[in-house]
Parts: structure tokens; C-alpha cells; sequence
């Protein structure tokens, strides 16, 4: 049955805005922080292939229906969001994504991520183009990533995003 709760009104022209409204990565941090201990829906997101099948999975309307109290939500960039932050195992909230892509790699003395990996991210135009891409390059960061940082990135994709990223990059090389 449904329960309806009291709270405040949002009109429905209010988009999420991470700037505006610091809750929202607090929002997007607790439900990451639940979805460590939830091991059947973190490897529900993880076997997701696109940001589609994404939307089909519980864990991702949990976060959802949590974030519509601050805005309207763009769904497709939030199951790109989502489906992306269930393959990071550890937070590190001192860097940028793009500045721990340029991390260099231990045993080869590189960039983690390549300076052509990171130039054919920046060429993603939409959230289904960046989610696997993304995916992928958690997996080389050791699973590693700013769980807010990445958050607010993903949801906010777009040409102000890829030039603070090219920023970050370039000059932790």
C-alpha cells in the first residue's frame, strides 16, 4: 500500500541542482554509504550494461524517489550516476576524478588512465556514451573515486564538466 508523506513542496520547474542544494550529495553519499552493506542490489547495478537497464533495477529508484524532494531529476543521467558509484568499493574525497586519473601508475611510471583513454571520455556527448567508459576506468582506479565529486560530474555532464576535467588532468600530468 502507499503511504504519502508531508514535506515541502517542490515545484515541478525545480531542476536537482548539486550547486544550489548541498543536501543532494549528502542524499547521493548516504545512499552509496547503505549500498555497501547491500550486496544484492550493488551487484544488480554492477551486471547493468547501460544506463536503460539501470533504471530497472530497485537500488536506483531508492535514490531517486530520495533526491525528489530537492527537484526534478533527470533520470537518465542519475542511472548513469547510480549504475556508475555501485563499482566504487572506497571514497576518496581529497581529488578530483580527472586529477586521480593522471595518477601515476607504480609499476609503469604512466598516467592510471592514458592521455588517449581520458581524450576519448571527454569526447562522450551523452550519459549512455560515458557509462561504460566510466565504469571502466573505476575499475582501473582501483575502484577508488570521490563519491560527491563523481556524483555531481556525472549528473552534470556536459562541456563545463569536460573542461574542468581537461584542467584537473592536464595539470596533475
Amino acid at each position: 500500500h502507499l503511504q504519502i508523506r508531508k514535506g515541502p513542496a517542490v515545484s515541478t520547474n525545480v531542476f536537482l541542482d548539486f550547486h544550489r542544494d548541498e543536501d543532494v550529495p549528502k542524499k547521493i553519499r548516504e545512499w552509496w554509504d547503505a549500498l555497501q552493506n547491500l550486496k544484492g542490489d550493488r551487484a544488480s547495478l554492477r551486471r547493468c550494461g547501460s544506463t536503460s537497464e539501470v533504471m530497472f533495477v530497485h537500488a536506483y529508484h531508492k535514490l531517486r524517489v530520495s533526491l525528489m524532494q530537492f527537484g526534478r531529476v533527470n533520470d537518465r543521467a542519475l542511472a548513469c550516476l547510480s549504475g556508475v558509484l555501485a563499482h566504487v568499493k572506497t571514497d576518496a574525497t581529497e581529488k578530483s576524478v580527472a586529477k586521480k586519473m593522471a595518477e601515476l601508475n607504480d609499476v609503469r611510471g604512466t598516467p592510471k588512465i592514458s592521455e588517449l583513454r581520458f581524450k576519448r571520455l571527454i569526447q562522450c556527448q551523452t550519459h549512455d556514451e560515458i557509462f561504460n567508459p566510466m565504469v571502466r576506468i573505476v575499475r582501473l582506479l582501483d575502484s577508488t573515486a570521490n563519491i560527491a565529486g563523481l556524483g555531481m560530474d556525472l549528473y552534470e555532464w556536459g562541456d563545463r564538466t569536460k573542461k574542468r576535467w581537461a584542467f584537473d588532468y592536464y595539470s596533475a600530468i
